[in-house]
């Protein structure tokens, strides 16, 4: 187990945290305010980030984990990769603990290692409603949930509020951050004039091309008449799912058409258009394309996304054997 103090409000600096600790073998597992005073943690709320020291706890995977993978080259062993992950979560609230978050943790972990990865996001999902436990929106191994409503029955009143909220997220700086942020935020069906304004305060988006307020809603959520909800069944989600890779793809491929044709560097783009596209390119075998957006790629966008870099330090391997 690691865990690492920082003071800092850049999504710049917690970028280049987590790519070291990745780098050095770790795997994150939790992120908590650290309040001096009363020497204690707790979980993160919008406002937190500025006021208070974050603390961020990370674990490396056992070596005979670690072994197992290696000899398999991780075929079969994404549900176990889940279930080890999940067993360093406190059994508590957790932005680490959502579908999102649980499935990049799976294909960092993947790409990393230069695995095959043989999930996407719809078979994962598949795989998570039939392995594991979901309450509140958080994902646990069945035998955490006895624990985690331990946990709940001991907060105030508030506390549980903020918990069925999920106000939890670190950061709104990006389309993957404003997509966490609106899930909680749709704890129960709003309307856009609901959402408009709570989303405006929380998010401070810059290096990304990111959807207007009102397509991130149409992408990711289900409208009836003028409110916002969450997916509920899984045809509503698979839905909502190939909608957006198809939309996700298409960009990509026009980024990568624009990279081949000119020598102009691209000071700015979707970053989850290049990240799906480099996922794709990565399971099909493209890693040439891969090198060849990311020479096109502005510094700053690699440098403050350690899994777009993932991706083009694996194709350099593949490719140029270093």
């Amino acid at each position: 187990l690691i865990t690492v103090e920082f003071h800092n409000s850049k999504s710049s600096v917690w970028n280049a945290i987590q790519n070291s600790i990745s780098k050095a073998g770790f795997i994150i597992a939790n992120v908590s305010v650290l309040d001096k005073q009363k020497g204690t943690t707790k979980q993160l709320t919008y406002s937190s980030i500025a006021k208070h020291d974050l603390v961020i706890s990370a674990y490396k995977p056992k070596e005979s984990f670690e072994q197992k993978f290696l000899e398999k080259t991780g075929e079969g062993l994404e549900e176990e990769f889940i279930r080890m992950h999940l067993s360093h979560l406190p059994a508590e609230p957790s932005i680490e603990r959502t579908e999102q978050m649980l499935y990049s943790k799976l294909l960092a972990y993947y790409v990393q290692h230069g695995y095959a990865v043989k999930y996407d996001a719809k078979t994962f999902y598949k795989m998570l409603h039939s392995h594991f436990v979901e309450e509140d929106g958080y994902w646990f191994n069945p035998d955490q949930l006895d624990a985690y409503r331990e946990y709940k029955k001991k907060l105030k009143l508030e506390g549980l509020a903020d918990v069925k909220k999920g106000q939890l997220n670190l950061f709104v700086f990006d389309e993957k951050s404003a997509q966490q942020w609106l899930y909680q935020f749709l704890d129960e069906p709003k309307d856009f004039k609901t959402i408009h304004p709570a989303f405006t305060k929380v998010a401070n988006i810059s290096g990304d091309q990111v959807p207007d307020l009102k397509e991130l809603l149409e992408d990711n959520f289900v409208r009836e008449g003028d409110k916002y909800r969450r997916p509920k069944s899984e045809e509503e989600k698979m839905t909502l799912i190939q909608k957006r890779e198809k939309e996700l793809l298409r960009e990509f491929e026009s980024l990568l058409l624009q990279a081949k044709a000119s020598q102009k560097k691209i000071k700015e783009c979707r970053k989850q258009a290049v990240l799906f596209g480099f996922e794709h390119c990565y399971k099909t075998g493209r890693f040439q394309d891969i090198l060849t957006l990311a020479k096109r790629l502005d510094k700053r966008i690699v440098e403050n996304d350690s899994e777009i870099n993932d991706f083009i330090e694996v194709a350099e391997l593949k490719v140029e054997g270093f």
